[in-house]
């Protein structure tokens, strides 16, 4: 693997980072092994951004979203890192209304859940800066990481540009769907007592949950990097 930072216009072992520049395309990677081949062919647009596949908007959004979802190491092991990315977040930005709605909402929910102990109802306007606020967290959240990705990346001599990492952080932006449809199924179900337990045992949950969400979307997270720090397109 490379100690240094690669230029853009270096070929790289897309299994081990080894600078492929100047060796013949039938021949494998000095270092791996792996056919040189396998580096310059085989990763492809997502589905999402094939307009031409005469599948509507809808269709591609959720079969991109449960490739993302379903097979994350596939999906960015396959799929281009460089390109326009304006598609990509479009993509995110559905994402990031969905899971917006369900915090505001799950919140919204869990403060009339907490009113049954003496603390004021909130009110249905409430939910509008829920969402915001919701939303917002979830856009700095992206932004920041990729800043800092990029920059840690370029520190350590492993080649992820900052429009690469962003252009991922979008796609990666599926999974913040089940984290927040399952924080709203969890305060929805407790809502409405089919969660059977003590207000003690349901904070429990959710602090578990917490804490298992933010390893999920972390793990995601580097499936992400991992697949993406040595594509050469």
């Amino acid at each position: 693997m490379a100690t240094f930072l690669p230029a853009e216009t270096d070929l790289l072992c897309e299994r081990c980072g080894y600078i492929l520049n100047g060796l013949p395309p039938g021949g494998n990677c000095p270092e791996c092994g792996t056919p040189i081949e396998q580096s310059t062919t085989g990763r492809i647009l997502p589905l999402w951004e094939q307009r031409d596949t005469g599948r509507s908007d809808f269709v591609r959004f959720v079969v991109t979203s449960r490739q993302i979802i379903f097979h994350p190491g596939r999906f960015f092991r396959t799929t281009t890192s460089r390109g326009d990315l304006a598609p990509a977040q479009q993509f995110a930005r559905f994402h990031w209304f969905i899971a917006a709605l369900l915090f505001a909402s799950a919140a919204w929910i869990h403060w009339k859940i907490v009113f049954r102990f003496g603390i004021d109802p909130p009110r249905a306007k409430l939910l509008a800066p829920l969402f915001i606020g919701a939303f917002g967290a979830i856009l700095f959240t992206t932004h920041l990481a990729a800043r800092l990705t990029a920059w840690e990346a370029a520190y350590r001599g492993y080649r992820l540009p900052h429009p690469v990492v962003l252009r991922a952080m979008y796609y990666h932006a599926a999974h913040c769907f089940p984290v927040a449809l399952l924080v709203f199924l969890t305060i929805g179900g407790y809502a409405l007592r089919l969660i059977p337990c003590p207000i003690l045992a349901y904070l429990a949950i959710l602090g578990a949950q917490v804490v298992g969400f933010a390893l999920y979307l972390f793990a995601t997270y580097w499936i992400a990097m991992r697949n993406l720090m040595y594509a050469n397109r």
